[in-house]
């Protein structure tokens, strides 16, 4: 990716290696050298940095990442029980159908609320729309809301 500074390209990166992972891919960023690679990992939310490793040739630096993620990686696999997993994945499931239902909740509020703007308001002959009333300012002469 190419352009100038301070216009959003390593923030870009970063939304898109975590997107991916989230999708479950496995994801390869390289750069010629290693000053990109290091800003981008700060990026990184700090539970999936030792998942990241940057090799530059003769960068001590990366050696030293590279030992770390390592070491990472087997401790978050040592750590990580079937039952621990299986009922986080239960719990987020279910959060996830909670925010489902919710979003359809506001969805129907909101599809509501509009279709009330289109309502005619009867009063003998007129028949104003409540848009229009509140364009205007005032509602017919005479006119009592229920």
């Amino acid at each position: 990716m190419q352009g100038p500074p301070g216009t959003g390209k390593t923030h870009t990166i970063a939304n898109l290696i975590g997107s991916l992972l989230a999708q479950g891919k496995t994801v390869l960023v390289t750069s010629q050298a290693s000053k990109p690679l290091r800003v981008l990992r700060e990026k990184i939310v700090p539970d999936l940095q030792p998942l990241f490793v940057s090799v530059v040739s003769g960068d001590e630096m990366g050696r030293r990442q590279l030992e770390a993620s390592v070491n990472g990686i087997t401790a978050r696999l040592g750590s990580d029980s079937l039952q621990r997993l299986e009922a986080e994945f239960v719990r987020l499931t279910a959060e996830r159908h909670q925010l489902l239902n919710r979003i359809e909740k506001l969805r129907e509020d909101i599809f509501r609320a509009a279709n009330t703007e289109y309502r005619t308001i009867t009063r003998s002959c007129l028949q104003p729309l409540p848009a229009s009333s509140a364009r205007t300012g005032r509602l017919p002469t005479g006119y009592w809301p229920r």
